[in-house]
């Protein structure tokens, strides 16, 4: 997999909501929190546990605690959810889906 932060151009690329709560109040309207892009894209990676548990096995030369899967697991996640926004942000010049 190739290394993708060397593509983030700014530290909090993702960091908005994807889908903000929004509210009325009065004559305002409020918006609140959500799932930013970066966590919705990562939740949506597909990860094959299987294949990290080899690729740790192999690179420990032991068996992986669950805590080191889950780990690798979630880097293997962000990692792939970096490089969408950033490929997303220079394609489409916006930063909303």
């Amino acid at each position: 997999m190739s290394d993708v932060s060397d593509q983030a151009t700014d530290e909090s690329a993702g960091d908005e909501p994807a889908w903000p709560k929004r509210y009325g109040v009065g004559d305002a309207w409020v918006t609140e929190g959500g799932l930013t892009r970066r966590e919705y894209f990562a939740a949506h990676v597909n990860v094959e546990l299987g294949a990290v548990y080899d690729r740790l096995l192999h690179d420990l030369r032991r068996e992986p605690t669950l805590k080191e899967i889950a780990s690798y697991m979630a880097e293997l996640r962000m990692r792939v959810a970096d490089a969408m926004i950033v490929r997303l942000d220079a394609t489409s010049g916006s930063r909303t889906l």
